[in-house]
């Protein structure tokens, strides 16, 4: 028998493979980061007055449409409000309200910020397209 010619070995990578798997991956954080940020399907009222940013002593309770409450992005009650402002040297609330819940859920954490001796309450909002 004699030797078969070998055909000359291919030098480059193939990166199909790579950009394929990258793109999944792009697709899977691109969908799962609205998710993680506690932010999908949460809508803030919208207001033409200008921004400002909250102390970083302030607290942040976030209002769900379904009334859910968010305090410092974790699931709690309005009773949990005033036992996290009390750990606080200057208390201070900011609050996110979905524009679809009712006033008084919003009425409600005010309260319970107001009687835990909170004197600052700011309200998040988004910008007014113009």
């Amino acid at each position: 028998m004699s030797p078969s010619p070998r055909s000359p070995a291919i030098a480059g990578i193939n990166v199909t493979p790579l950009v394929d798997v990258m793109l999944v991956l792009l697709i899977i954080f691109m969908l799962v980061t609205p998710l993680l940020t506690g932010m999908a399907g949460f809508q803030s009222p919208r207001s033409d007055s200008a921004d400002a940013e909250p102390g970083e002593e302030a607290l942040t309770v976030r209002v769900h449409a379904d009334g859910a409450l968010r305090i410092a992005g974790r699931p709690g009650t309005l009773g949990e409000i005033a036992a996290a402002l009390a750990s606080r040297r200057s208390p201070a609330l900011v609050l996110e309200a979905d524009r679809r819940v009712a006033y008084g859920s919003v009425q409600g954490v005010i309260e319970a910020a107001r009687s835990a001796g909170v004197r600052t309450v700011a309200v998040v909002t988004e910008r007014e397209p113009r």
